[in-house]
C-alpha cells in the first residue's frame, strides 16, 4: 500500500495519509488494521470515504456514515 485517502462529504480536501515505500504489505484474502489520525467529532452525522492505494496504483474504497450521536 502506498497511502489512505479520507475523503468528507461536503469537503473538498481529503486527507492523504502517504505510508513508507514497501513498508505495508497485504497478502491476498488477508486482513490488517491501520490506524490513522481523524477527528470524527467534527465530523458528526457526514458520510467519509477511505480509499487505499497501492504502488501500482490500484485503488479500493469503502463509503461509511459517521453517527450524529453517540450513546
Amino acid at each position: 500500500m502506498s497511502k489512505i485517502v479520507i475523503t468528507v462529504q461536503g469537503f473538498a480536501n481529503p486527507l492523504e495519509y502517504v505510508l513508507p515505500k514497501n513498508q505495508t504489505k497485504v497478502n491476498i484474502g488477508c486482513e490488517v488494521i491501520l490506524l490513522c489520525p481523524f477527528d470524527w467529532q467534527k465530523y458528526l452525522g457526514k458520510d467519509i470515504t477511505v480509499t487505499v492505494v497501492t504502488e501500482e496504483l490500484v485503488e479500493a474504497s469503502a463509503t461509511y456514515t459517521i453517527p450524529e450521536t453517540f450513546p
